[in-house]
């Protein structure tokens, strides 16, 4: 084995809710600035959790809970990438494997553990459960220690600058998700570019 573990984030990674988020979040900078965005306008947000977007946009983030009112309206629920369940199943008795993201629980559930996902990993960690989020490594550590594993032995894949940036300061290998990444500007030291979720395999195994 290359790794004694696979840490994954989520969105972007494993589940696929690009648009399940930003056509509300459109709706919601309509509503609070009075202008229009499209949805390549709001792309490059999605490397932060909820609250993070807003700020980033300037809205309140007293706007929150109507953004998750819309998002849960929306009727295209969050989809799992194809390929990427049948690799975390292969991999669920050869190497442990964790979630380190910034996704809140609430949509943790929703997203992750009504897929029936949510057995595979052994330790998860969420936007509440550290004091710091990604770029900083906080979570991918404690994620880490929950495995008990040396972070120099674990695999982090994501699809953001922010999850590289975590990967790299928390001494982890890095695996680019293309299939959810829309830049790769400020990844200068990528381990694994990962095509389709069957590489995490070849990368892994």
């Amino acid at each position: 084995m290359n790794y004694d573990a696979v840490i994954y984030d989520l969105d972007g990674t494993v589940v696929n809710t690009f648009d399940m988020n930003l056509y509300p979040l459109m709706k919601i900078v309509e509503e609070e600035l009075g202008i229009e965005m499209t949805y390549d306008e709001l792309m490059h947000l999605t490397c932060y959790d909820g609250h993070g977007v807003l700020n980033a946009l300037g809205i309140s983030t007293d706007v929150y809970p109507r953004w998750v009112q819309y998002v849960n309206e929306y009727p295209h629920p969050a989809t799992l990438f194809e390929g990427i369940e049948s690799v975390i199943r292969e991999l669920d008795d050869k190497v442990k494997q964790g979630v380190a993201s910034s996704k809140r629980r609430l949509q943790y559930d929703i997203d992750v553990v009504e897929n029936g996902m949510d057995e595979y990993f052994k330790a998860v960690v969420l936007s509440g459960d550290t004091k710091h989020h990604k770029p900083h490594p906080e979570p991918l550590l404690v994620c880490a220690e929950m495995l008990d594993i040396d972070p120099k032995r674990a695999l982090y894949i994501g699809d953001s600058i922010f999850d590289y940036q975590a990967a790299k300061a928390a001494g982890m290998a890095f695996g680019l998700a293309s299939w959810g990444n829309i830049s790769m500007e400020g990844m200068d030291d990528i381990d694994w570019i990962l095509k389709t979720p069957s590489d995490i395999l070849k990368a892994v195994l």
